[in-house]
């Protein structure tokens, strides 16, 4: 779009002239006034914009094809910053430009080698692009974002699969399931494969019921082939829709049926009894993550009316040594778990897990194994974060990531997203690691004043009420300056 620029003024001024012949997609001339409101516009978002900001006098049209930059002060990124790929500062009409920084634009009108087709858009399932005629091409070669543009083909579709099971179907997906490596891949609509670390693969049906987070077995992924699993997972995403619990149904199916329930469905039923009286938030997943971990042998395969001593050690034994107050934790919430089992009658007998006059005679304590010394690093799941892995379009990830709500209302804890490695060839422009203080990328605003207040250990911000926040706590709470 540049012809060419020019710095002068030690550096703190840099002019800028369009090329001639630009025209927008509805016919009309692209003129200097058109860009200047286009990357104020952008200015106000971006997080490289908003650095031009902070160093700009004034942003002009001299001509109907020259435009001006007055800095402050130098700032040589200025032309790779007008350049980026991720958010790139967009040219449009300058009446669209002149639409709130914050807003939605009523309507897409660009001037590049092909033209957005508004009357074809369909919100999450097509898009369609035709090529501009009036679109003059630079005469030079291509460099990646740079250089000259050709439009080789008449139309471009974007066809939509919102379903991720759909969209990674293939014989790529069905290699994945053979080869992957241990670990939790979600394949859509609350499939997960699950891969322990002895190489045995089981499919999980994951959901929500009244904001609470449930996980249903849909068996070895050896005997249940990748295209029965995500037909097995979409039916029972249905009745979820439908206001059905799988598990309770399934649950009920089997004491109707009079057959065992097996010890896993009983650990879940005793999470969910109990966890309305645990203060941490986080204890219910550290028990599915202990179950999950380290009762394999007995998790799904017994049922919980079959689950001897022997069971019990098989699951004890080889952890015991190595990670002595693991196992104890374990070891203690079997019993637990085969406690309420013999109070909800589905099973009777001495507690196999019980510790004192019973697996004090078959191993040792754990004060005399346990080892004191530094720890190596846990993985996530057992320390008792919840990895919960979506595969998600932009749009939505754009909508939740402004939410402070907690998860099940919407909410968010992280999310990792990729961007052209060519914008990240100067650390000015690794935007992902410019957080703006409580918001995430350009999403929130940026929060100034933070300094020391003489509060030991507290970085703070003085507010206008004269009491500082904590930046620590994000502005959760506050002190009076001292």
């Amino acid at each position: 779009m540049v012809e060419g620029y020019e710095i002068t003024e030690a550096d703190k001024t840099w002019t800028m002239k369009l090329r001639e012949g630009l025209l927008f997609h509805d016919g009309e001339k692209l003129l200097a006034r058109d860009c200047v409101a286009s990357l104020k516009r952008w200015m106000k978002r971006d997080p490289i914009g908003q650095t031009i900001t902070a160093r700009l006098v004034a942003l002009e049209a001299l001509d109907d094809r020259t435009l001006v930059f007055r800095l402050k002060k130098p700032f040589a990124s200025l032309a790779a910053a007008l350049a980026k790929t991720q958010p790139s500062p967009v040219i449009m009409p300058e009446r669209l430009a002149n639409t709130d920084a914050f807003k939605q634009i009523p309507e897409v009108i660009g001037s590049g080698p092909f033209r957005f087709l508004a009357k074809e858009f369909v919100t999450g399932s097509f898009a369609a692009y035709e090529k501009f005629d009036k679109y003059l091409s630079r005469n030079e070669p291509v460099s990646f974002a740079a250089g000259g543009h050709r439009a080789l083909v008449d139309r471009v579709e974007w066809k939509i699969i919102p379903d991720a099971a759909t969209a990674s179907s293939g014989p790529r997906a069905r290699a994945k399931v053979r080869t992957a490596k241990p670990g939790r891949y979600g394949d859509g609509r609350g499939l997960y494969l699950l891969i322990r670390p002895n190489g045995t693969r089981f499919w999980i049906f994951r959901y929500r019921v009244a904001g609470k987070l449930r996980e249903m077995g849909l068996g070895s992924a050896d005997l249940f082939p990748l295209v029965d699993a995500r037909q097995r997972a979409t039916d029972l995403f249905r009745k979820v829709k439908l206001g059905t619990d799988p598990l309770a149904e399934r649950d009920a199916e089997k004491i109707a049926a009079g057959q065992a329930i097996a010890f896993g469905e009983v650990a879940d039923h005793y999470i969910t009894a109990h966890e309305a009286g645990w203060r941490n938030v986080k204890h219910r997943q550290q028990w599915h993550n202990t179950i999950d971990t380290y009762a394999a042998p007995i998790h799904a395969k017994l049922a919980v009316a079959a689950i001897d001593t022997g069971a019990v050690m098989r699951v004890l034994e080889p952890v015991w040594r190595e990670k002595p107050e693991t196992a104890s934790r374990v070891r203690g919430r079997i019993e637990a778990v085969m406690d309420f089992a013999t109070a909800r009658g589905w099973r009777s007998g001495d507690n196999p897990a019980r510790w004192r006059d019973h697996l004090d005679n078959l191993l040792p304590a754990p004060s005399k194994v346990a080892r004191v010394g530094h720890h190596a690093a846990l993985p996530w799941r057992e320390i008792g974060l919840n990895i919960d892995e979506q595969s998600v379009d932009w749009g939505t990830v754009v909508q939740r990531r402004t939410s402070r709500e907690p998860l099940d209302k919407g909410g968010w804890s992280m999310f990792p997203l990729g961007a052209p490695a060519g914008d990240y060839g100067d650390p000015i422009f690794t935007t992902i690691t410019r957080s703006n203080a409580r918001m995430p990328s350009s999403a929130g605003r940026v929060m100034k004043n933070w300094k020391p207040c003489g509060i030991p250990g507290w970085t703070v911000m003085t507010q206008p009420n004269g009491r500082c926040s904590t930046k620590k706590s994000s502005c959760a709470r506050s002190k009076p300056c001292p």
